[in-house]
């Protein structure tokens, strides 16, 4: 099953695509977060609060507005998540992908990172959504478990990014010494 859609998404319109789409949606997610105060922390430091504490920090320097408005369109975030997993491994696939036969085990294992991380993405939008509902009374057990699962998700995500960049300068690499 990896081997077919590692095959399906080595394709280079694949990895055009995709990579759009994610620039569009990361565009839509800068203009609808475009009211938060200055200073404020970013989702990301949201996404890691870890602490009920921290977690009510942040929302207070965000403000009443600021959280309605990340509530409001937490939407978008699940549309997010299948885009990046595509293009990213899609450019796995399309950095790696042997001519003829599988792709080596290591090479499958950099192509299921993004994927893997999609389900951790859900979970941490999921239990934000739950957690917003009612400010006043926040779960510092849900807040923990919507910080570990952006951290995975992050974790994966960073992972999978590196490979990307190690495998196109492999092959950037790789081509200047056969045209020279």
């Amino acid at each position: 099953m990896i081997n077919a859609a590692y095959h399906r998404l080595a394709h280079i319109w694949v990895v055009a695509l995709s990579g759009n789409l994610v620039i569009i949606l990361f565009i839509a997610f800068a203009l609808l977060s475009s009211d938060m105060p200055e200073n404020a922390p970013s989702v990301d430091r949201l996404q890691l609060a870890f602490s009920e504490s921290r977690f009510e920090e942040i929302l207070a320097q965000w403000g009443p507005v600021a959280v309605y408005q990340y509530r409001d369109t937490l939407w978008l975030d699940f549309v997010f998540p299948p885009l990046y997993a595509v293009f990213l491994a899609s450019a796995v696939a399309v950095l790696t992908a042997p001519r003829p036969g599988a792709p080596l085990p290591l090479h499958r294992v950099w192509f299921v990172l993004p994927v893997i991380a999609v389900p951790f993405d859900y979970t941490e939008n999921v239990l934000h959504l739950v957690i917003l509902r009612d400010t006043d009374q926040l779960s510092a057990g849900l807040i923990l478990l919507a910080s570990l699962a952006a951290a995975v998700k992050w974790g994966l995500l960073a992972a999978a990014l590196l490979a990307v960049i190690y495998f196109f300068i492999r092959r950037a690499l790789s081509r200047a010494v056969v045209t020279t």
